[in-house]
């Protein structure tokens, strides 16, 4: 009995002594991990996905401390200047990005995407095909395709857009957009299979409900265009946060032009 407990002293003697080395250990590494520019990038990353924009612009600014070329660091930094809406901030921290990595397709695409904000389309156009030509990125082909569209040119927005599609089949803002430049170009048969389509991936979607029922209304099928109308109208009614006062005000409008047909 003397025996045992003499050894379990010792062993207690002997953690005793190894605690403080393997805390030391500990600390050591956590220093280390803080002087890399990685573990600060990836610190970032968690905090955008929940939210916290500033918490991430902050491990941010401490990756880019560590290491002023850390593409991927500048590129995040860039989004959180988006969500602040901080534009020309993130528009420098773009191009800085892909000045260093020339072949990161997104941060091409994520340049374009701050350069329209900034309303300078012909320089956000180069940014998206250049991020195209690295890999056929289906975002920029999407974004090619709506600035296209918005500059009244639905021959190569329709190009841009279905070539979106053919590298992405599941974006309901691809397949919404591809009906409105079929609109654009009265073919309304193709339109609203467009429409559909974007339906059949997202049912809830209320923007594409409507614009199915514009389709329709253009189609003089007037009975189906006001069933329409008239649920997405209730829906916005019974729940107000699934969709803008902005629809709302436009689904009341095509009723108005409805009555008495």
């Amino acid at each position: 009995m003397r025996k045992k407990t003499a050894m379990i002293g010792l062993a207690l003697a002997v953690a005793a002594l190894l605690l403080p080395g393997c805390v030391s250990a500990e600390k050591r590494k956590a220093a280390e991990r803080e002087k890399d520019p990685q573990y600060q990038y990836e610190k970032a990353v968690v905090c955008m996905q929940y939210g916290m924009v500033d918490e991430a612009l902050k491990y941010l600014r401490a990756a880019l401390l560590l290491d002023s070329r850390h593409a991927l660091a500048l590129n995040l930094q860039g989004l959180a200047f988006m969500m602040k809406g901080l534009v020309p901030e993130s528009i420098k921290s773009f191009e800085a990005s892909v000045s260093i990595d020339p072949g990161f397709s997104e941060g091409h695409n994520n340049l374009g995407t701050a350069l329209q904000e900034a309303n300078r389309l012909d320089e956000a156009a180069a940014a998206y095909e250049k991020a195209y030509a690295l890999d056929q990125n289906y975002n920029a082909a999407y974004n090619l395709a709506k600035i296209a569209y918005l500059q009244e040119r639905p021959g190569q927005a329709l190009d841009w857009v279905q070539k979106s599609i053919a590298r992405f089949g599941r974006s309901v803002l691809a397949f919404n957009l591809q009906g409105l430049v079929f609109e654009a170009l009265e073919r309304f048969d193709e339109a609203a299979a467009s429409y559909q389509q974007a339906l059949r991936i997202q049912p809830a979607e209320l923007n594409v409900q409507f614009n199915l029922g514009v389709v329709y209304y253009k189609k003089k099928n007037y009975s189906l265009a006001k069933d329409i109308f008239t649920k997405v109208l209730d829906e916005l009614v019974r729940n107000p946060k699934a969709g803008s006062d902005e629809l709302r005000g436009r689904v009341q409008d095509a009723l108005k032009k409805l009555e008495g047909r």
